[in-house]
């Protein structure tokens, strides 16, 4: 596990990254055999795994805010996968995005467009010096996916080709939906501020 060091968060976010930059991060993966069989499978098709994806363990604990910002590139979007909630909860609050409430569900994946502005404020609970780790964290798989209008627009076979890294001018002027499907379509907002990579 190492700490966060975009500086945009108060509390304890800790990650342990799994593929990143391109590659697999073996010293890791290898702890996860299952989720190493699937990356290296036709399955993972769909998963970012080119710069600047990710496939990464996120942990936080209560009383954590990550202040809003927006991921570097439009042409993914991000999975939550909810492993440990605080307390042991199957429903916890915190996230949000495009201005939107969107909680974690303890088992369920939820999938949505991190170049919107989001952001995370793990509310504090009492005694929390008293539980375990287990029983107090926040922690979840996040797994970058392509989005789908990069593969319709041959964008994803470009940056394969080419190694270029992809940017958000692209989609630039799409409207799309930020989250899941239970939100709305929302009009992309203007005036963003400046991207960053972890979520």
């Amino acid at each position: 596990w190492e700490p966060q060091q975009e500086g945009l968060h108060n509390g304890t976010w800790q990650k342990m990254e799994l593929w990143a930059h391109g590659a697999p991060v073996e010293e890791n993966l290898r702890h996860f055999p299952p989720l190493q069989k699937i990356l290296s499978s036709s399955v993972a098709d769909v998963v970012m795994k080119e710069a600047p994806g990710r496939v990464a363990l996120s942990l936080m604990l209560p009383g954590n805010k990550v202040m809003p910002h927006c991921g570097p590139t439009n042409h993914r979007l991000r999975l939550h996968l909810a492993l440990l909630l605080p307390r042991g909860h199957r429903f916890a609050e915190g996230l949000r995005v495009a201005g939107r409430s969107c909680p974690w569900r303890l088992d369920r994946c939820f999938v949505f467009d991190d170049s919107f502005e989001h952001e995370v404020d793990l509310p504090p609970i009492g005694n929390c010096d008293e539980l375990g780790l287990a029983e107090s964290a926040r922690a979840v798989l996040l797994v970058d996916l392509w989005h789908p209008d990069a593969e319709k627009r041959g964008l994803r076979q470009s940056c394969k080709q080419q190694g270029a890294k992809p940017t958000r001018k692209h989609f630039a002027n799409d409207e799309r939906d930020p989250g899941q499907e239970e939100l709305p379509t929302w009009r992309k907002q203007e005036g963003r501020p400046d991207s960053h990579e972890d979520s």
